[in-house]
């Protein structure tokens, strides 16, 4: 190989590799508000203590000390404030207004980073949460729909979580992205809970779900890994074009 090729192959790669810089780690979320749930959706109420000011609205959770996400431009601060799904209920409605909004996550300092969210990971396959013991878990069966929401038993209380997925940017590369929210509820258990929705007999009817009351979930974090990042396609070009490279000079100065 001659030095000419040599120094072109190392340009190339290297071209590459800037190209692929994309958030990667963890965040992790908490809050100074209180999460607000209906049998069809999550709200986070505005969070006071952040530090910066969300776009659009008041920010819904902060950065925890937990974090240690890596992205182009920054990192975040500890208690940099954090939008939740654009401020509004994560679900379906009742209330109305609820659904799924993106940016999923945006951040009060760091405008190019960004949270979407592609989908919600199914619940719990055990629609039946009565008599759990300590680990095990269920999911409230709501007018023949499985909620996403799992219930898991914890002694005297519960465990409860919400598993997510999506895409992260900013500005410079994407990457995968998968966590959950959870929060603990320590005074009832995952069979008190569905009661408390749906009534003793534990059954979720039609009715039930359009006049669903309102559940004050305090102790709520989130926990979020972005990893494995997705090339863009000017890095598959030079990348494809460095191996093309690297083929034809093997072949070129190789021994028979």
């Amino acid at each position: 190989m001659t030095v000419s090729t040599k120094r072109l192959l190392v340009a190339v790669l290297s071209l590459a590799g800037c190209a692929v810089a994309s958030p990667i780690g963890t965040l992790d979320i908490g809050s100074s508000g209180i999460v607000t749930a209906t049998l069809t959706s999550i709200l986070f109420t505005t969070d006071a203590g952040v530090i910066g000011v969300c776009p659009g609205t008041a920010c819904n959770g902060d950065v925890n000390s937990g974090t240690t996400l890596t992205f182009s431009g920054g990192p975040l601060v500890t208690n940099e404030g954090i939008l939740i799904n654009n401020g509004l209920p994560i679900g379906t409605p009742p209330p109305a207004g609820a659904g799924f909004f993106n940016p999923f996550l945006q951040f009060a300092n760091h405008p190019n980073l960004t949270f979407t969210l592609l989908g919600v990971n199914p619940g719990s396959s055990n629609t039946n949460c009565a008599g759990l013991t300590t680990g095990q878990s269920c999911s409230i069966l709501e007018g023949g729909n499985v909620s996403p929401v799992v219930l898991t038993a914890s002694g005297s209380g519960s465990n409860v979580s919400i598993n997510l997925f999506g895409i992260a940017s900013d500005g410079a590369g994407t990457s995968n992205w998968s966590g959950q929210f959870a929060a603990t509820i320590p005074d009832m258990t995952p069979l008190q809970i569905v009661q408390f929705f749906c009534g003793a007999d534990a059954s979720c009817s039609a009715g039930e779900i359009a006049a669903s009351p309102t559940l004050t979930v305090r102790s709520t974090s989130g926990s979020f890994f972005a990893t494995a990042a997705v090339p863009e396609p000017s890095t598959t070009l030079m990348l494809g074009a460095g191996l093309i490279l690297l083929s034809l000079t093997l072949r070129r100065y190789k021994v028979v």
